[in-house]
């Protein structure tokens, strides 16, 4: 996908949000972008395969977060959008997660049925404004930067539950990238008896505990920093099913993929650029 399909939404994204410091709530549609800051705004793409949600659910009134969506008929198998965002308090702390949900009629599907989880995107996470559109790790350093980039699934022995982001019993998160202190839940990088796998390159380590919500949360976690990739994560997945830290009763319900925002210099905007993005599950 052309950079040119996000770039001028960037920059609309940036003058919305020059202009709207508490009022959150309206839709903006700039010829095939929309822009919405609202805490749980969210469109539905032309394809109808995704719901690119704000999701701003750790708000603490520091800052913003604002999306906005591609809506062009050329998106018919995957997204493109932005988030700009700022966050200038409790840098420990998850502030937004502005995500795709992918939407499927497979769901809830039997964990033990799973085949395959492919995600394919290419990203960047840039200083807004700016003409960047790679990301800079010394750029965002110097910017107090604390943002991940992760898929983000969840589990439950309850179908009717498994869709439910705050509730169902298991969290599964697959990272491509971490920025600043951010580190998952139950981070130990001094473990030498956490389990790993390789994939494509990338070993990827993982580390489990528990949410504020009590909910069990698994963590794959890469040993270096991507910006973009095209690959199918079941023998992640396979490996908490044949090492039953996830039953196999259990139901997928939800699959996702964003960013998690936590902390930037204060009255620096961070821009999560998502050129392209595909997901599919079996």
């Amino acid at each position: 996908m052309p950079r040119s399909y996000l770039v001028p939404s960037v920059a609309y994204a940036l003058s919305v949000l020059s202009c709207i410091p508490a009022a959150r709530a309206d839709y903006i549609y700039h010829g095939n972008y929309v822009t919405y800051c609202g805490q749980y705004d969210a469109v539905n793409t032309t394809s109808g395969l995704y719901d690119i949600i704000n999701n701003a659910w750790g708000d603490d009134g520091s800052g913003l977060t604002c999306t906005t969506t591609y809506l062009g008929e050329s998106t018919d198998t995957f997204a493109v959008f932005n988030s700009t965002w700022r966050w200038f308090e409790t840098p420990t702390e998850v502030h937004s997660y502005p995500d795709a949900l992918l939407n499927t009629e497979l769901f809830p599907l039997a964990f033990q049925d799973l085949t395959s989880l492919k995600l394919a995107a290419d990203w960047a996470i840039v200083p807004s404004p700016s003409d960047e559109t790679a990301t800079d790790e010394a750029t965002l350093a110097s910017l107090d930067v604390v943002a991940n980039v992760a898929a983000d699934l969840f589990l439950d022995e309850d179908a009717s539950t498994a869709s439910n982001a705050s509730t169902a019993a298991y969290e599964v998160m697959i990272w491509q990238a971490a920025y600043g202190n951010c580190d998952p839940i139950g981070y130990d990088p001094t473990s030498t008896t956490a389990p790993t796998e390789e994939l494509d390159g990338v070993t990827y380590t993982l580390y489990q505990g528990s949410n504020a919500n009590g909910q069990t949360v698994f963590t794959w976690y890469p040993d270096r920093n991507l910006s973009s990739i095209d690959v199918d994560y079941f023998p992640l997945l396979k490996a908490l099913r044949s090492e039953s830290y996830i039953p196999t009763a259990a139901y997928v319900g939800r699959y996702q993929w964003g960013s998690e925002t936590k902390h930037s210099a204060e009255n620096q905007n961070i821009t999560f650029i998502v050129n392209t993005l595909t997901m599919d599950v079996n």
